[in-house]
């Protein structure tokens, strides 16, 4: 039984959190709402959630103007100020009104109240915006507000791909942030006679200010791919490489509070920080539009070569389905292992994913990552690692070492549902889908501790019925049962049987010796 491909972009996991909460504007703001998060200008509610089909508050604008600014300062000066009677110094907000005020962005209403919660208009944030780009004079001179700023607006590009309409979205005001970022601003000057004057200063743009004038030193927006993580490397070794570190274009970078090690061999797009110790850290990190990433599970891929990888695809109409890889100069890594030679046997995959990955989008995968899992049940625990059950092996070995004092080793253990789990949670039974690197030191291992219970009441060719329930049956396995036999099935990661043993009781179906799926390649 075949499961469909699965394929799709990575992305940082929290961009991808940020974007699953947009209804219209996900897919034609994804580089927009990747650089005001990275630079803290927009951001979600407890949730990630930006809610750009919503209204923008006033006191969500206020706040976003502080930080488009790099003005955040002022909310802490005039935090607890009590400007307002409708802004209490308990509430979020109380900072960023009281300094967006100070600083002459906004104002409030003449009976001394600011209405935090009431909604900003488009001209009301052409008005700001192009104040705080210096084109006042510019404005007045279009005739004032509204619509002299609104013409200005427009006409220095802050309206660039932004479809206003009424009401005003967060989603409109976050084009016209984006596009703040890079409108050159205008200053005043001193004529030769002596008057004041105006002009703009070429390359003085807020995004220039945002990345040299960070607090940990410098920021920067940058694309290179990722060639090396701790435990996989696509040009070189590199020696002493950490946990918490890798390579992007040659150069090392701390991971931060990033998952930025699992695009190992994409392009990136990525801003980066220079911290107080004088290192690197990756700050935000997303693939490039270049970028495009595939995985397939082994049961859905029916031919594998170094040049091309066909694939079942039940939504296709088509017969034929396949990708181009690279061939002799694509870059193959085998369970963390760079293949530096032909090797035919990796391509005979039985349990696992194939990851392929075309960042020049020419349609040719050049990097493809062959992740096999081999399973196994349970029989003991102990601090030195895992015993398997009599007659069961992974990767020829009825053990699992396990050393956490080894610096050398690397270990990723994880339950069913993909949580980080410690090795004393895997228990007697447990189900262990392990992929080990040719050197045994990069050990990934997937514990699932799920079964079923009950009669077997239908065989098929690769997959059983338990108990009202169909099953699929782990590549590579086979097992000898008879409809009406009464088993427990220990399930992997994925929820497939990879161990049974049958029970004492039997009910009568008709009968099948050996049911499995030993096959591999679906």
């Amino acid at each position: 039984m075949a499961k469909m491909v699965k394929k799709g972009f990575l992305c940082l996991l929290v961009f991808c959190m940020l974007l699953g909460s947009i209804s219209g504007y996900a897919a034609e703001m994804e580089k927009e709402l990747f650089d005001l998060t990275s630079l803290g200008i927009m951001q979600g509610d407890e949730n990630g959630e930006l809610h750009l089909d919503d209204q923008v508050t006033r006191a969500e604008f206020a706040a976003m103007m502080l930080r488009l600014t790099k003005m955040e300062e002022l909310a802490e000066l005039y935090r607890n100020d009590t400007l307002f009677d409708d802004v209490p110094i308990d509430e979020w907000y109380n900072g960023y009104v009281n300094g967006a005020v100070n600083a002459q962005y906004m104002d409030g209403y003449s009976e001394g109240n600011f209405g935090p919660n009431d909604p900003v208009t488009f001209e009301q944030a052409a008005k700001v915006l192009a104040i705080i780009l210096g084109y006042d004079p510019v404005a007045q001179q279009n005739g004032g507000y509204p619509g002299g700023y609104t013409l200005t607006a427009t006409t220095i590009g802050l309206t660039k791909g932004a479809d206003i309409a009424e009401p005003f979205t967060r989603g409109m005001l976050a084009k016209m942030l984006y596009n703040a970022l890079d409108i050159d601003r205008m200053s005043m000057t001193v004529t030769a006679g002596g008057q004041p004057g105006y002009e703009v200063v070429k390359g003085d743009t807020l995004r220039q200010e945002h990345e040299n004038d960070n607090v940990s030193g410098n920021l920067y927006k940058q694309r290179g791919i990722v060639t090396a993580n701790s435990t996989i490397w696509l040009e070189n070794p590199i020696a002493g490489m950490q946990d918490d570190e890798v390579e992007i274009s040659g150069v090392i970078y701390k991971v931060g509070t990033t998952n930025a090690a699992d695009y190992i061999g994409q392009e990136v797009d990525f801003y980066s920080e220079t911290d107080s110790a004088d290192r690197l850290v990756v700050k935000a990190i997303k693939a490039s539009k270049n970028t495009n990433v595939q995985t397939f599970d082994a049961s859905d891929i029916e031919s594998f070569t170094q040049d091309r990888l066909q694939y079942y695809d039940e939504e296709s109409s088509r017969n034929n389905n396949y990708i181009k890889l690279g061939g002799a100069s694509a870059k193959f890594v085998y369970n963390s292992s760079r293949v530096l030679e032909s090797d035919n046997s990796i391509f005979d995959l039985q349990s696992g994913t194939v990851t392929a990955i075309d960042n020049t989008g020419d349609e040719v995968y050049d990097v493809i990552l062959i992740n096999e899992f081999e399973s196994a049940r349970v029989d003991r625990v102990n601090e030195g690692g895992l015993t398997l059950v009599k007659g069961q092996t992974i990767f020829d070995d009825n053990k699992i070492v396990y050393d956490a004092d080894d610096r050398d080793k690397n270990y990723d253990i994880r339950n069913a549902e993909g949580q980080v789990i410690s090795f004393s949670d895997i228990k007697e039974d447990d189900i262990v889908s392990a992929s080990i690197s040719g050197d045994k030191n990069t050990i990934q291992l997937k514990v699932s501790s799920n079964r079923a219970e009950g009669a077997v009441s239908e065989l098929l060719e690769d997959s059983m019925v338990i108990d009202g329930v169909e099953y699929e049956i782990e590549d590579g396995k086979t097992f000898e049962v008879q409809p009406g036999d009464s088993v427990i099935a220990y399930l992997n990661y994925q929820g497939k049987i990879a161990d049974l043993e049958k029970g004492d009781t039997k009910e009568e179906y008709g009968y099948v010796v050996e049911v499995g799926n030993a096959n591999g390649m679906g």
